[in-house]
């Protein structure tokens, strides 16, 4: 079984979009679909959804950060794999099959994916996004390719539940349960791996 936890703040604009693209993907695996927010206007999205997809599981975290709140959720899940994505992110159709097929191969203990902005290189804020996207990912395939150490994607990436017994449940910041596994001879796996959309927000102007 798969647990998807999808971790947001206050973002009931994007919310659907997101659950949509993965309640929409002919997933092959049996799931668990977890929506945290500590805000009502994005549960409140998520829970019109439910109707369409039983599977889905509101959780109302406290609003003291991510990881606090992983740390609650984790308790509870039902899954033997994780995939951790966030409120402002749209899987590409495929990606969690995809993903569970990397899980096959021996000694893969994490994926990660590719995050793509949906702004246009035709504007100044999205040339730098894509620019720096783009670069993002060909540090961690080059990095990937030669063997080293890289990070995961925040944005969606996926790890074994045993994985997680084994490090404790505070090692919920991405580099410490990245070292953890680097230590251990544990593969991070991003071959072929699918793109995704990532709504960006714009927190400065350049120029």
């Amino acid at each position: 079984m798969i647990s998807i936890i999808i971790t947001s703040f206050k973002e009931p604009e994007t919310i659907g979009k997101c659950i949509e693209s993965i309640i929409s993907q002919n997933i092959k695996y049996d799931y668990e679909l977890i929506v945290s927010a500590p805000d009502i206007e994005t549960l409140m999205v998520a829970k019109s959804y439910k109707a369409k997809e039983p599977r889905i599981k509101l959780f109302k975290d406290p609003g003291k950060g991510k990881s606090y709140a992983l740390n609650l959720i984790f308790k509870k899940l039902q899954g033997d794999v994780f995939i951790l994505t966030d409120g402002d992110v749209y899987m590409s159709d495929g990606s969690i099959n995809n993903i569970m097929e990397h899980f096959k191969e021996d000694n893969v203990g994490c994926v990660t994916g590719r995050p793509v902005p949906q702004e246009h290189r035709s504007d100044q804020y999205g040339y730098w996004a894509n620019f720096l996207f783009d670069a993002a990912h060909d540090l961690r395939k080059s990095l990937h390719d030669a063997g080293n150490f890289l990070e995961c994607s925040g944005y969606l990436w996926a790890f074994g539940i045993m994985l997680l017994v084994t490090c404790h449940l505070t090692l919920l910041k991405i580099q410490l349960c990245l070292t953890f596994f680097r230590k251990r001879d544990i593969k991070l796996d991003m071959k072929k791996m699918q793109k995704f959309m990532l709504k960006m927000q714009i927190i400065g102007k350049i120029g």
